[in-house]
């Protein structure tokens, strides 16, 4: 009965940021005449319109648990008043029946547990707090898509459904890859391929960190590429994908690497400046770079947290972080990534040495590359 109840759960869960996000599609007056796409776009910006909010209602200290249950059922009605097709809620709600055992059974992700677990229960319990860095230097890093898995904890039930959120969005793009290759006369090849990907690679609720929530993002960009190119959806354009990637980088910095990809797809649209200058999208846009250096301001008195430059150093901020602890938190990061603290043979106790040249690349290659790059290849 419990499995049921949170299966269920999950679904309306979907259901309402989806809906939430076609109040965002209101807003910026775009009309998507594939239901499939636009089902997928909208989950997309619900996840960025109640992060915002999760936000908001941290700074207001709004506490109350029952709000959030209003807050979900809400955004159900929203979907049930603009979807109305019972056929694909069943298709919908039979693929999710498949996919969400991997919710069910699998441990957390390993960083959740030391300071992603910690923050979510500071935004979710306290009152605004400035300077949160300080307190904990992690948790200068810890992004904005947190503040949507504040609005999950619910009375009684707790912090049982704090991975719902991050798990949707893995599904959103299992739900809209499969309906694309059951119900087109000509199946993707592309589509497919990555559908293959995903439920091969993606198995494991410890998969679902935020590093991985930046690629599914990107993927959502990519597919609306794909759309794009193949003129499936022709009322719409990819500038709709800039709140999309802008909200990637608030989750991890790593999203910068995507850049080159995404300038270039811009670069190649029709009368993109005509876009840009009737779209209300561009204001969408600016609103969340400042919602997010804001966030990023409170906590660490930095606007771009992986900008030192930015962060302001002086009496009059004395809840600024150190920026000689952020340097020091990016040499251990760096450390980790090129497995210093993971040797097995040859051991270079020096991290100096260690991190010089190529040093690492030998030790790196059998525990990182070995571990993590070629299953990727291999799945492909």
């Amino acid at each position: 009965m419990k499995l049921i109840f949170f299966y269920i759960v999950t679904y309306l869960s979907y259901l309402s940021i989806v809906g939430y996000g076609k109040s965002i599609q209101t807003i910026i007056k775009k009309k998507i005449d594939n239901e499939n796409l636009e089902k997928l776009i909208n989950f997309t910006y619900g996840v960025i319109l109640l992060s915002v909010l999760g936000f908001f209602l941290y700074l207001l200290s709004i506490k109350y648990l029952y709000l959030n249950i209003v807050i979900i059922i809400l955004g159900s009605l929203i979907y049930f008043k603009n979807y109305k097709n019972k056929k694909i809620e069943i298709i919908n709600l039979t693929i999710l029946l498949f996919t969400i055992l991997g919710l069910a059974i699998s441990k957390t992700h390993e960083d959740f547990i030391p300071y992603h677990f910690p923050f979510i229960e500071i935004i979710t319990n306290s009152e605004p707090i400035l300077g949160l860095g300080k307190v904990e230097i992690n948790y200068v890093y810890t992004p904005l898509i947190a503040y949507l898995q504040k609005l999950f904890v619910l009375p009684y039930l707790e912090y049982k459904l704090l991975h719902v959120p991050i798990f949707l969005i893995f599904y959103s793009i299992i739900l809209y890859l499969t309906k694309e290759i059951i119900f087109n006369k000509k199946m993707n090849t592309i589509f497919f391929f990555i559908l293959i990907f995903f439920l091969l690679k993606f198995s494991r609720l410890s998969e679902y960190g935020y590093d991985y929530v930046v690629t599914f993002l990107f993927l959502i960009i990519t597919i609306l590429y794909i759309n794009s190119l193949k003129n499936r959806t022709e009322n719409i354009n990819l500038i709709i994908c800039v709140p999309v990637f802008i909200f990637a980088l608030s989750i991890k910095s790593t999203a910068i690497f995507f850049i080159p990809f995404f300038f270039t797809i811009l670069i190649y649209e029709k009368n993109i400046k005509k876009k840009f200058r009737n779209n209300n999208l561009i204001y969408i846009s600016f609103f969340l770079l400042i919602i997010i250096s804001l966030e990023n301001f409170l906590k660490s008195g930095c606007f771009v947290n992986f900008i030192f430059s930015s962060c302001l150093q002086s009496e009059n901020f004395k809840y600024s972080v150190d920026v000689n602890q952020l340097l020091d938190l990016s040499f251990h990061v760096k450390l980790w990534a090129k497995g210093y603290y993971h040797q097995t043979s040859n051991i270079i106790e020096d991290p100096i040495s260690y991190n010089f040249m190529i040093n690492w690349v030998p030790n790196w290659y059998k525990v990182h590359f070995n571990y993590k790059v070629l299953e990727f290849l291999l799945i492909l």
